[in-house]
């Protein structure tokens, strides 16, 4: 079961420039078996495209405006006496072909001048010049798939990578997470769960990176410092500490802390839990700074603290899923910077805006030119290529003839 868009989906490749849109959207509906070869489909349209159009252009002297340096070369079809740069056309074709409905496609409401055109009009709907852009036309709808072909086959290519998965957060991440939302003074109280590898971690998904009753225990048993250091870091956790209000709940814990800590709005569900928790406490006679300390904990305690998910949401009787906003917020994060989404992310998950590809795209862009982004990257190669034990391996110093500087040297770069 595969997960088929992120809005669409983003997947890490993490390889120039390390993690890209790609597998935008699935093409269930073409018929891929009718296509046998991308290259050879795509030749095919090549071959017709220099058969039928290029004549066309060439018996009406569209050079003029269609040439190298002509009004429509720079983001049309384009054509000199000598060449034409024919993959290019091929792929700019299928933007002007309306495969559901052939007779108005822009290659052939523009030359009759249908709709506006520079060049004004060059061909009449009974002449044979039009029937062969036609007849190219109908070859480019006909084959649509040629163009999904390459997208569906790199979508096959990662479904592993698409499946469903909740990712344990690694320990840099934990730290990351915890400094984000509390304040650098607490990263020296939190415990090294000490599995997996401490950077990105090539295999974080639940089923290999887990939490035991050991870590768990460990884990409840650390977090009174880091709380006692976050009320002491945030003015608003040191006003609720003096004196709970009902606000206290509403607006600093559940929509500032929780945010920042699980990555998404505690559901209804958890924050009624909380709130009846937070009474029965009080009833024992907890103090203000009691009750904050146990909502904060009890946030880090929170499986969603400790696991992202990826499992994304069934639409009726379909078995895809697509990730929510706050999961694709989570999912950029960790996997661009190793740390929580931002509040640019976060309000854009809110707002919906995440379910857009080209917010995506911006907030890729965004995200890329962070300096975090250089240093998870090496991180990647590093786990990838277990570059860290290079210091460790024996090496034959009558064969590889390299000083401890010239190898630290190569590792810093």
């Amino acid at each position: 079961m595969k997960i088929s868009s992120l809005g669409p989906i983003v997947f890490r490749v993490i390889i120039f420039p390390f993690l890209f849109l790609g597998c935008l959207k699935e093409y269930e509906s073409a018929d891929l078996s009718q296509v046998s070869d991308y290259q050879s489909c795509f030749n095919a349209l090549e071959n017709s495209f220099k058969t039928n159009v290029q004549s066309v252009m060439r018996s009406q002297s569209c050079s003029s405006c269609h040439g190298q340096a002509g009004a429509a070369a720079a983001t049309r079809l384009r054509y000199t006496a000598n060449s034409s740069p024919l993959s290019e056309n091929v792929s700019l074709s299928f933007g002007l072909v309306n495969h559901e409905d052939v007779n108005s496609s822009t290659l052939l409401l523009k030359p009759t001048n249908s709709v506006a055109h520079g060049g004004g009009k060059r061909l009449d709907l009974d002449s044979s010049e039009f029937r062969m852009l036609k007849n190219y036309a109908s070859l480019v709808a006909e084959t649509e798939m040629c163009a999904k072909y390459q997208t569906a086959n790199q979508c096959e290519a990662i479904g592993e990578i698409q499946q469903r998965k909740l990712r344990r957060l690694t320990q840099t991440q934990i730290v990351n997470t915890l400094v984000e939302a509390f304040g650098p003074s607490v990263e020296s109280d939190i415990i090294q769960f000490q599995d997996g590898n401490p950077t990105i971690g090539m295999s974080s998904e639940n089923s290999y990176l887990k939490i035991n009753d050991q870590q768990l225990n460990a884990w409840n048993s650390s977090l009174e410092p880091i709380v006692t250091k976050a009320i002491s870091n945030n003015a608003d956790l040191q006003a609720c500490s003096l004196n709970f209000q009902h606000l206290c709940l509403s607006d600093t814990i559940l929509d500032k802390y929780a945010l920042k800590i699980i990555r998404r709005p505690l559901d209804s569900e958890d924050a009624s839990a909380l709130q009846m928790s937070i009474n029965k406490i009080r009833g024992f006679g907890a103090t203000p700074s009691d009750i904050v300390k146990f909502s904060l904990k009890s946030l880090l305690m929170n499986p969603l603290f400790f696991y992202r998910s990826e499992m994304g949401l069934t639409h009726g009787s379909s078995d895809e899923e697509e990730l929510d906003a706050y999961e694709i917020a989570s999912f950029l994060s960790y996997s661009l910077w190793d740390s929580p989404p931002d509040m640019a992310l976060l309000r854009a998950a809110k707002s919906g805006d995440l379910k857009q590809r080209f917010q995506i795209k911006n907030h890729l862009n965004r995200m890329l030119a962070d300096p975090r982004s250089k240093q998870i990257k090496r991180s990647f190669f590093t786990d990838y290529l277990k570059l860290d034990k290079m210091e460790t391996t024996p090496k034959d110093s009558e064969v590889y003839l390299i000083s401890a500087s010239e190898r630290q040297a190569l590792q810093n770069r």
